[in-house]
């Protein structure tokens, strides 16, 4: 709100509406969660991120260029700061870390429990980026302008120029799938990393043992969906001992060979083509 010459932040908590910043700069772009709030002020020589617990404030980022547009989810903060190029930051809580590093304007960053969405420029355009706590996936690819995303639970909704005007678009993430795709094969013990490591190996169309399976993409019809149309995007199912998820094309998982079978099945076939040729 606009209070004596400056902007100023206020909070509406259902009931009354309390003034949490009273200076002489400017304080705008709050990001509310829980009763907490994070923003961007101006410290006197560059805008700052701010963050209110519901007690005090705390200069988060503290530094010497400008950061702006703060996203905060269960008091971790994520924002972009203009170092040489916009780059975005995420605050766990205790340390900083600066996720992006690049030539690219990387803004508008959008922080759901230790995920962030953003928008970077690539290739004349803006896409969509997605950091799922270990790796960056680029999350659109085309000539159109993407921009403004909102990450939740998930999913990603975000703003696309398409055909001379603005339409909304909405992406589940490959991460999401495999979470609800595990739950409903019944599967036990895969931790959210292990999660996000399923989603890598379809993302990085590869294989990788997780939890006891060896994962492995496959591209085009997986076995069982005849046609592609049996199943759904999102869906599971098991066909002949292994077990398959839909993400577009898909996951297979199967028992990996107890360790040494490979060796030992390798010394009976030499053995037995050893006696072959002395029989002769």
């Amino acid at each position: 709100g606009y209070e004596d010459g400056d902007w100023e932040i206020y909070y509406y908590d259902g009931i009354t509406t309390t003034q949490i910043t009273n200076n002489t700069v400017i304080d705008y772009a709050a990001s509310l969660y829980n009763g907490e709030i994070a923003w961007c002020g101006y410290d006197g020589n560059d805008y700052e991120t701010y963050y209110y617990n519901g007690t005090t404030t705390t200069n988060i980022s503290n530094n010497t260029v400008h950061d702006y547009y703060p996203s905060l989810y269960n008091g971790e903060i994520a924002w972009h700061g203009n170092l040489v190029a916009p780059e975005i930051y995420y605050y766990n809580g205790t340390t900083t870390t600066q996720i992006t590093n690049n030539a690219a304007d990387d803004k508008r960053s959008s922080l759901y429990n230790g995920e962030i969405a953003w928008q970077g420029a690539a290739d004349g355009d803006t896409e969509i980026y997605y950091y799922n706590g270990i790796t960056t996936t680029q999350i659109t690819n085309n000539t159109a302008y993407d921009a403004n995303p909102s990450l939740y639970n998930g999913g990603i909704a975000w703003m696309g120029d398409e055909d001379g005007d603005n339409e909304i678009y909405y992406a589940r993430l490959a991460s999401a799938w495999v979470g609800d795709a595990i739950d409903s094969l019944g599967l036990t013990g895969y931790s959210e990393a292990e999660i996000l490591q399923l989603a890598d190996l379809y993302s990085g169309q590869t294989s990788g043992e997780v939890e006891g399976l060896t994962w492995t993409y496959l591209a085009g019809d997986l076995p069982g969906d005849t046609g592609g149309e049996v199943y759904e995007v999102g869906d599971s199912w098991e066909y002949n001992g292994k077990y398959y998820i839909k993400l577009g094309s898909g996951l297979e998982g199967a028992p990996e060979l107890p360790a040494g079978v490979m060796p030992f099945l390798g010394a009976l076939l030499s053995a037995a083509w050893a006696r072959r040729r002395f029989l002769k």
